[in-house]
């Protein structure tokens, strides 16, 4: 089956008496690879935690910080560099794992947070 995951999503900027839509393409449609796919929630460390992922090629990627103070940073692999950064109160950030990301980690600026995260193969 083609087209299996469906993502929409829009932004509106409200800034000195003028709102506009943010530009881009508001809707996908997405094959998926394979299966299974990962989406839990997950206890993130001050140092490099691991993400659980899926087997095959990693494709998009959703992941939202749970926690109501303490920020999250989502990194290539361990020591890696970073590529999101999740703010509590933040909506789900989505992205797409280009293929070189094959071990993503997770890094809390401290504490423990809770961070709710889906990763689909493609």
């Amino acid at each position: 089956m083609a087209n299996e995951l469906s993502i929409s999503n829009s932004a509106t900027l409200t800034k000195n008496g003028v709102t506009t839509s943010l530009p881009g393409k508001a809707s996908a449609l997405v094959n998926v690879g394979g299966s299974p796919f990962v989406m839990q929630e997950l206890t993130v460390n001050n140092t490099d935690t691991t993400i659980p992922v899926p087997a095959g090629t990693l494709g998009y990627a959703f992941f939202q910080n749970l926690d109501p103070s303490i920020a999250i940073s989502i990194r290539v692999a361990a020591a890696g560099t970073k590529i999101a950064r999740l703010l509590p109160g933040d909506p789900p950030t989505q992205i797409r794992l280009d293929s070189g990301i094959t071990a993503p980690v997770a890094i809390a600026d401290s504490g423990s947070p809770l961070m709710l995260y889906a990763i689909l193969p493609t």
